[in-house]
């Protein structure tokens, strides 16, 4: 039996082509208490001039912090409100203002060229930045929180912010090589800061966060805090900001747990996923549907990663969750079990909802 199609939302770019993610390597040891992870990734885009903050503004969802404020998380839309890509924007202190566009890599020509198509005869300069001059580090202490202000960075040449997507989520590090190794943090590898953001239900990337096909709020951005409400005008603003006072979103990314085996009928996909390393899942196919087990209807979620037993998914809801109602035979209903895969080779998949979504919905309707 063949896999159900993926939504044709998920079929638009070639990034999201179905590939297998079967390995013999066994699953990862959990995440470190405190490290720091180099992102390779991750890119970054200069924009530099005297219109740097004006040109920006007008083409982003958040406010563009000054040129001497701290850096913000943020997102490029295109003319039909859908995703170029997510950004984190950190101002750098230069004589004149200046801008670095952290990206995810195999996006950041694409916004080169969309950025200087969008030029005009703004007085900046775009230019990528080298690896070699600042690379892009992820940075956690769990068993403290670092002071927002002084953060334990020695170097004065390395630039830093508050990665606030999730709560608690840890910090955000541009800086040489040399200067990363003097923070005095364990290296880690990149695969435990992805294990970490599918722990708290973190996209990023351009397989989870699909350029010209994601819209903002089922990519979650809006409860990462990188969509401001009250802004003024920006490309795309028109369907975030209907989307928004609508209320409707049917889709969300979500964190997902994976299983070898069914789950117990009495429990419920919320609160938080947990990883267990010494569990035997077999690899999942990035962009496979998920199934309702016996119900034959429009596949409910879609998987965007793995590692071991959790993952991302984008999910439906109203079927997946105690979410919204979708309406219809689609709406959820308790003791259903999801499957993705293969049958006789299904692994089964549970949506958890995580605290901090709840937090921040509420928080958005003040």
């Amino acid at each position: 039996m063949t896999l159900l199609r993926p939504p044709l939302l998920l079929l638009r770019r070639p990034l999201l082509r179905r590939r297998r993610t079967y390995s013999t390597h066994p699953p990862p040891p959990p995440p470190p208490a405190k490290g720091i992870a180099l992102l390779p990734d991750r890119a970054l885009i200069s924009v530099a001039g005297p219109d740097a903050p004006k040109f920006l503004q007008g083409l982003v969802t958040s406010q563009v912090p000054p040129p001497d404020g701290n850096g913000t998380y943020s997102c490029f839309l295109n003319s039909q409100g859908r995703m170029i890509s997510d950004a984190f924007i950190y101002p750098t202190p230069t004589h004149e203002p200046r801008y670095l566009i952290e990206l995810s890599a195999p996006t950041a020509p694409h916004l080169l060229t969309t950025l200087q198509r969008r030029k005009l005869r703004s007085k900046i300069t775009l230019s990528p930045v080298a690896p070699s001059t600042l690379s892009v580090w992820a940075v956690w202490d769990d068993t403290t929180l670092f002071h927002p202000v002084a953060p334990p960075f020695p170097s004065s040449s390395s630039i830093h912010i508050t990665d606030t997507r999730a709560p608690a989520f840890g910090h955000r590090l541009l800086a040489a090589p040399t200067d990363a190794a003097s923070t005095g943090l364990p290296q880690a590898d990149p695969t435990h800061y992805k294990l970490r953001r599918y722990l708290r239900g973190v996209p990023e990337g351009s397989v989870e966060l699909p350029a010209e096909a994601a819209l903002p709020q089922q990519s979650c951005l809006d409860y990462m805090g990188a969509i401001d409400y009250r802004k003024g005008c920006y490309v795309g603003q028109e369907l975030t900001i209907r989307t928004y006072h609508t209320g409707v979103v049917r889709r969300r990314v979500l964190p997902v747990q994976f299983s070898p085996v069914p789950f117990p009928a009495d429990e419920e996909g919320e609160g938080r996923v947990v990883y267990d390393p010494s569990m035997e899942v077999p690899g999942v196919e990035v962009g496979a549907a998920v199934r309702r087990v016996g119900r034959r209807a429009r596949a409910p979620g879609v998987v965007l990663g793995q590692v071991g037993n959790v993952g991302l998914a984008l999910c439906r809801l109203g079927v997946m969750t105690r979410g919204e109602d979708d309406g219809g035979e689609r709406e959820w209903r308790s003791g259903d079990q999801f499957v993705v895969g293969e049958e006789g080779k299904e692994v089964w998949v549970r949506a958890v909802v995580p605290e901090w979504h709840k937090e921040r919905a509420e928080a958005l309707k003040r």
